[in-house]
């Protein structure tokens, strides 16, 4: 389920809303100002929707059909995007879900033109080409967060945020890659949107909970190498710790939506095989025993099931009637 802003539309624009539908608006602009959706700008029926796209000149039951139109440029905050995302719901509850026909975002300008608009009604009406066992497939992989161990845990239902890594915490990653570090802490530059290099080091698996911060979010990569079964194994854990309480919810956020890239670029940009992904709110939770729990999980053996023998009757030949 979406989050929602809590933002409400100003009288003036819902007033314009109602006034709106005859017919004889093409365009109109909504924006979000002071914690209110406000009307920025309108225009009305010049040409054809081809010329002026909005209003669509198509009816259904009786009422024009319109267009909807998200634009969120690249170059935008993260603030203002997941804004305008979390709003986008009411501000179509508000001019009424049963006139907006076709919705449409965009990212550049070309994506919400005429060109961009016929391009998504021919993507729209494409035939599939994955089956839906194959779509399902790729959801679940895209979901994928890890395995959770802390009774706290939130799932977030947020899309991914791709911030660029500093030119360090890249240097490093190849260093641990490599095998000369085994340790290797990473954060967000909230400020700058960039994933930044916070400390690396070679650490016992005893160090690990002194390393997470009490105070901040954060990403570790450790290289465990353990005795497992008189093997010598290594395997490599993916930690994001958000400290439950101190930790303020637009961090919380952005961190939550940052953890994923950052995985990607570790597991396809560098090639690092992340044993398991672990998220945990306080770092004593991070023992050598659950840590071997959760790379070595207790195998559960299936119960044999006692095979009944046959009766006596089994052995014999067919009954015998008899008379006396």
């Amino acid at each position: 389920m979406s989050h929602q802003s809590g933002i409400t539309a100003s009288e003036e624009l819902a007033s314009f809303f109602a006034d709106s539908k005859d017919g004889n608006v093409r365009f109109m602009k909504v924006s979000i100002s002071e914690e209110k959706l406000i009307l920025a700008a309108s225009a009305e029926v010049v040409g054809s929707w081809e010329d002026d796209i909005l209003l669509l000149d198509s009816k259904s039951s009786g009422r024009y059909d319109w267009l909807f139109i998200g634009y969120s440029p690249d170059n935008s905050h993260v603030r203002q995007k997941m804004l305008y995302a979390s709003t986008r719901y009411t501000a179509k509850k508000v001019f009424g879900d049963n006139h907006i026909k076709q919705e449409l975002f965009g990212t550049v300008p070309g994506d919400v033109s005429l060109a961009g608009f016929r391009k998504h009604l021919e993507s729209a009406s494409a035939p599939p080409p994955l089956t839906m066992a194959e779509v399902e497939a790729q959801e679940v992989k895209k979901n994928e967060v890890g395995v959770d161990i802390s009774v706290d845990t939130r799932q977030s239902s947020m899309k991914s945020v791709f911030f660029p890594f500093n030119p360090d915490a890249l240097d490093k990653m190849q260093e641990f890659k490599d095998g000369n570090i085994n340790y290797l802490q990473l954060g967000v530059d909230i400020a700058n949107e960039k994933i930044t290099l916070e400390d690396n080091d070679n650490i016992s698996i005893g160090q690990l909970p002194n390393k997470v911060p009490t105070t901040r979010a954060s990403y570790h990569l450790f290289n465990y190498k353990h005795i497992f079964e008189d093997n010598e194994e290594e395997a490599i854990i993916f930690i994001y710790s958000v400290p439950a309480t101190k930790s303020p919810i637009k961090e919380k956020m952005l961190y939550s939506t940052c953890k994923t890239p950052v995985t990607q670029t570790a597991e396809e940009q560098f090639k690092i095989n992340i044993s398991r992904k672990l998220e945990v709110d306080d770092a004593s939770e991070l023992t050598e025993e659950l840590i071997m729990k959760e790379i070595h999980p207790v195998k559960i053996e299936q119960r044999k099931v006692f095979a009944k023998p046959q009766g006596p009757n089994a052995r014999r030949g067919q009954r015998r009637i008899t008379k006396n």
